[in-house]
């Protein structure tokens, strides 16, 4: 799994979250609009959720998983810029 996988990974969760609360495609879109950015998705999902993204992780036994992602897209970022 490569970055952009992670990031795809993290759009579908959050769109079929959406689904669940929100009744109209336009709202939801509106809603995905707002959260860009992969810390504002994770905070959307947890509170769609009820769940902490980071708790659910842990408990499969990937504890620093959204630590480790955060440096690895942090590097990746930092690589594709001019």
């Amino acid at each position: 799994m490569n970055v952009n996988d992670f990031e795809k990974l993290l759009e579908q969760v959050l769109t079929l979250l959406i689904q669940q609360h929100v009744s109209s495609n336009q709202a939801a879109e509106a809603l995905m609009d707002s959260h860009q950015g992969r810390q504002k998705r994770i905070a959307l999902i947890n509170k769609l959720s009820g769940f902490k993204l980071k708790d659910v992780i842990a408990s499969a036994g990937h504890i620093n998983f959204l630590t480790e992602w955060e440096a690895i897209a942090y590097i990746f970022e930092e690589q594709s810029s001019p």
